[in-house]
């Protein structure tokens, strides 16, 4: 089974990567200590070291784009083995139109639960509207379009629908002054 290597935290500040060059292909061998690619971080540029020894199978996250922490960008394994996104395709008579063209799902915002979800499920992530941070789609967007829930965002967000409770202008708190939560 191929290991999936996911974008690892650089930083403690670190959210999310862009990559911006791999120093691998896909089809190369690869060893534990190379470099594999290299990040630009909210801090600095840095380089993913290989943590396994194989073959790089798959590059998810192509050079250019971002990535989050935890999020899947490669896979490496034995030459000739097979990612998991790819070991099960959906068959013909069942098959949406872009599950099975691999590339143009990697490029749609999503969470690797999320794309894992949909391939099990035979959905398209185009067809989905992610109500993530930047529109990625999360595990509750699948759960949605499985039980067949909308899935369109709110016209209003919630800031606008937010009233004020009171009219009242209020003072500004002193220094050092404790205000309960509750009366």
């Amino acid at each position: 089974m191929p290991y999936e290597l996911k974008m690892p935290q650089l930083s403690d500040t670190m959210h999310a990567g862009k990559i911006l060059h791999w120093h691998k292909q896909e089809g190369e061998a690869v060893a534990l200590g190379d470099i594999l690619a290299e990040v630009e971080t909210d801090k600095a540029n840095l380089e993913i070291e290989c943590s396994q020894q194989g073959t790089l199978l798959k590059i998810i996250i192509a050079a250019g784009e971002q990535a989050t922490v935890g999020e899947a960008i490669a896979y490496i394994g034995q030459a000739g083995e097979e990612c998991p996104a790819t070991e099960n395709p959906p068959s013909s008579a069942q098959a949406p139109t872009s599950v099975t063209s691999q590339p143009s799902c990697h490029k749609i915002k999503a969470s690797p639960l999320a794309r894992k979800m949909a391939a099990q499920h035979n959905l398209d992530l185009a067809g989905i509207v992610g109500s993530g941070p930047d529109g990625r789609i999360v595990r509750a967007d699948i759960e949605n379009a499985i039980s067949g829930a909308p899935t369109l965002k709110p016209a209003v967000t919630l800031e606008a629908q937010a009233q004020p409770v009171s009219q009242t202008p209020q003072a500004p708190l002193a220094p050092g002054r404790m205000v309960p939560y509750s009366k």
